[in-house]
C-alpha cells in the first residue's frame, strides 16, 4: 500500500476533522481580513482546483480519499459561487483536475490510474473524449501545457509522463525519481516541466527531448508541490519538512540550472500546495496544520493568514485577477463547504499567532545556529587539539630522526677520521716506499753506471791487450824478417 494512503498525519487530520462540528476561522473582528466564503455543493475532499482561462468557472476534484467511493468533479461559477454541475469521472478519488487553455476540455486523474479528457462548456453536459492508460499506480497530478497540446502527469509509480491531448498518445516517460511523483508543472513558455517527489528531489525536464536536465535536492522530506512564477524565472517548492523554498531558474543552451533564492518554515506541518499570484508578487501555501497563508514571493515574508478551517487544506489556486484565493479542504461531518474562497487583502495583515510562531522559530533558529556554532567550535577545537597532537608527534618523530641522523653523522665523522689516519699512515708508508724505491733506483743507476764504466774499461783493456798482441806479433814478424835478412847476408 502506498504511503499516501496510510500516513499517520492523514489519519490524524481525518480524526481532527471528524471531531470539529463547524468551521472556526478564528479571525478577530479588527484583523482586516474577511472570513472565507464557501462554494456549497462539493461535499467530499477537494484535492485539486482548476480555473478557466476567463476566470469565470472553477473545477474542483476530490473524493473520500481513504474509501472506494466514486470520485467527484464539480463546476462552480466564480462570481455567484453557485454550483453549475457535478459528476463522477472516476470510480475512486479524483486526485487532480486541469482545464485546457481554451476552456473546452477538462482533464481528470485519480486513484484508478487513469487520465480522462472531457469535452464541456464548463458547466454543461460532460462527454468523455479520451481515456489515457499507462500509469501503474495512482495518478497524483496533471497539468495542461500552456498551448494545450500536451498533458503532463505524475504518479505513485515513480514516473511522470507526457501525453498528446489530440490523440491521447503517450509521447514519453520522465523516469528518474525513486519515489512517488506528487506534483508536476509546466513552465510558462512550455519548454520545461518540473516534478516533485517523495524522494525529496525536484527534477527539471526538457519537454522537447523528454530528458532530465537538472536535479535539485530540494527538501529534507517528501516534495508535495512545485510551481513556476508567471515570468518563469522562479520555481517554488514545498514539502513535508514544513518548508517552502524559492529557486532562481536559469535556462541555457541545452540545459537549465536552479539556485536557491530563499527558504522559510511556512507551516507547522506538511506544506501540501503552493501557488503564485498572477502578478508573481504573492505566494500562497496550504498545509496539514489547517492554515492557508500568503507570503511575499520575493523574500518569504509573511503577508497574511487567510483561513483556519480546522481541517487539512489540500490545495490553493489564485483567481485570474489575483483578488481571490480558492482553497480545497478535507470534509467534515454534516458540512458541504470543502471549497473555500478567500479575499486577498490589499496590504499585509499581521497575524499575532504567526508573529509568535515566527518569533519562536527565530529563537529556535538562533538556538540551532548557536548550538551549531558551538558544535563547530568544539569540532574545530578538537581538530586543533588533534592537529597539535599530530604536530607534537611529528616533531618528536623529526627530533628522533634528527638525533639518528646526528648519531649517524658522528659515526660517519669518526669513521672518516679513522680513515683519514689510515690514509695518513698509508701515505707515509707510500712515501717511505717511494723514497726506498728512489734510493734503490739511484743505487741501481749508480751500479749500472759503474758497470758501464767497468765494461768500458774492460773493453779498453781488451783493446789494449789486442793492440799489444798485435804489436808483439808485428815485432816478432819484424825480428824474423831481420834474422832472415841477416841469415842471407
Amino acid at each position: 500500500m502506498s504511503n499516501m494512503r496510510i500516513h499517520p498525519v492523514v489519519s490524524t487530520s481525518i480524526l481532527a476533522c471528524a471531531i470539529i462540528l463547524s468551521f472556526t476561522f478564528g479571525f478577530a473582528e479588527d484583523s482586516g481580513l474577511q472570513a472565507p466564503a464557501t462554494f456549497p455543493g462539493h461535499s467530499s475532499w477537494v484535492t485539486s482546483i482548476a480555473v478557466s482561462g476567463d476566470g469565470e468557472v472553477i473545477a474542483a476534484g476530490g473524493g473520500e480519499t481513504l474509501t472506494i467511493k466514486p470520485g467527484q468533479a464539480s463546476f462552480f461559477d466564480t462570481g455567484s459561487g453557485a454550483k453549475l454541475s457535478g459528476f463522477e469521472p472516476h470510480k475512486s478519488t479524483v486526485w487532480s483536475v486541469s482545464i485546457s487553455p481554451d476552456g473546452e476540455t477538462l482533464a481528470t486523474a485519480g486513484t484508478d490510474k487513469l487520465i480522462k479528457l472531457w469535452r464541456t462548456q464548463l458547466g454543461g453536459k460532460m462527454k468523455l473524449t479520451r481515456t489515457m492508460e499507462g500509469h501503474k499506480n495512482w495518478v497524483t497530478a496533471i497539468s495542461f501545457s500552456p498551448n494545450g497540446k500536451l498533458i503532463a502527469s505524475a504518479s505513485e509509480d515513480t514516473t511522470a509522463k507526457i501525453w498528446d491531448t489530440a490523440t491521447g498518445a503517450l509521447l514519453g516517460d520522465l523516469a528518474g525519481h525513486a519515489g512517488t511523483v506528487r506534483t508536476v508543472a509546466f513552465s510558462p513558455d512550455g519548454k520545461w516541466i518540473a516534478t516533485g517527489s517523495f524522494d525529496k528531489t525536484v527534477r527539471l525536464w526538457d519537454v522537447a527531448s523528454r530528458t532530465e536536465k537538472a536535479k535539485i535536492d530540494a527538501h529534507k522530506d517528501a516534495v508535495w508541490s512545485v510551481n513556476f512564477s508567471p515570468d518563469g524565472k522562479t520555481l517554488a517548492t514545498a514539502g513535508a519538512d514544513n518548508m517552502t523554498r524559492l529557486w532562481n531558474v536559469t535556462p541555457s543552451d541545452g540545459g537549465i540550472s536552479a539556485a536557491k533564492k530563499a527558504e522559510w518554515k511556512a507551516h507547522q506541518n506538511w506544506v501540501t500546495s503552493i501557488a503564485f499570484s498572477p502578478d508573481g508578487k504573492l505566494l500562497a501555501s496550504s498545509s496539514f496544520d489547517h492554515k492557508v497563508k500568503l507570503w511575499d514571493a520575493s523574500e518569504g515574508k509573511h503577508y497574511a493568514t487567510l483561513a483556519r478551517p480546522g481541517c487539512t487544506i489540500w490545495c490553493v489556486t489564485f483567481s485570474r485577477d489575483g483578488k481571490t484565493l480558492y482553497c480545497g479542504t478535507s470534509s467534515q461531518p454534516g458540512k458541504e463547504d470543502t471549497l473555500l474562497r478567500c479575499s486577498i487583502p490589499a496590504a499585509p495583515v499581521e497575524d499575532p499567532e504567526e508573529i509568535a510562531l515566527m518569533k519562536l522559530e527565530a529563537e529556535r533558529k538562533a538556538r540551532r545556529e548557536a548550538e551549531a556554532l558551538a558544535l563547530k567550535k568544539a569540532e574545530e577545537a578538537k581538530k586543533a587539539q588533534e592537529a597539535q597532537v599530530r604536530a607534537e608527534a611529528e616533531a618528536k618523530k623529526r627530533a628522533e630522526e634528527a638525533k639518528k641522523k646526528a648519531d649517524a653523522a658522528r659515526t660517519a665523522a669518526a669513521e672518516a677520521e679513522k680513515n683519514k689516519q689510515a690514509s695518513i699512515k698509508a701515505a707515509a708508508a707510500a712515501k717511505a716506499a717511494s723514497d726506498s724505491a728512489a734510493r734503490s733506483a739511484a743505487t741501481a743507476a749508480k751500479a749500472a753506471t759503474e758497470d758501464a764504466a767497468a765494461k768500458k774499461a774492460s773493453a779498453e783493456a781488451a783493446a789494449a791487450l789486442k793492440q799489444a798482441a798485435d804489436d808483439a806479433r808485428k815485432a816478432i814478424e819484424a825480428a824474423e824478417k831481420a834474422k832472415k835478412a841477416l841469415d842471407k847476408n
